[in-house]
């Protein structure tokens, strides 16, 4: 909210409106002073206008230790060293299990009954294992695969001039 109770007031007011009983203040934490005090300050402001708070957790990858994989995409997308990321790190940004949202919302347990309760509202079927890649329109006398090769390869040549070895 950053000191701007009165737009957030204003917002709240509107989703309310827009939404009705479905609007939610999101609760996400982080192991940092910071992550503890805004989480506390959402909760506390969501008292003050009547809003349930909803516990979650900003999920970027499945697994605790697959971080680094993140990471190196993080690089990748800024084009720079891994070692030149600095900042904030993405170790918390895993599916955690019940037990560990619990735990990290012990003091706000009706954050977690929020979410339980926005799940049953959900009606979802993964199907876990199975890829699923988005439809287009592929040239006669291609495959997915081959298409998408050739727009690749195309981009390479577009943005480096040409294939080398190290890329």
């Amino acid at each position: 909210m950053n000191g701007r109770i009165e737009e957030a007031r204003i917002a709240s007011r509107y989703y309310r409106e827009l939404f009705g009983n479905d609007f939610y203040i999101e609760l996400s934490r982080y192991p940092c002073r910071e992550g503890m005090s805004s989480s506390y300050a959402l909760a506390n402001f969501a008292k003050e206008i009547n809003t349930p708070v909803v516990a979650t957790n900003n999920v970027h990858y499945c697994k605790a230790g697959e971080y680094k994989i993140k990471e190196l995409l993080n690089a990748i997308d800024r084009n720079i060293p891994v070692s030149q990321l600095g900042g904030y790190r993405t170790v918390e940004q895993y599916l955690k299990s019940t037990k560990e949202m619990e735990r990290l919302f012990r003091d706000i347990p009706e954050a977690i009954e929020t979410t339980e309760e926005i799940a049953s509202k959900c009606n979802l079927e993964l199907n876990i294992g199975k890829l699923h890649f988005p439809r287009y329109d592929v040239p006669q006398g291609e495959t997915d695969y081959s298409y998408l090769s050739k727009l690749a390869y195309k981009e390479v040549i577009n943005k480096y001039g040409q294939l080398t070895a190290n890329i």
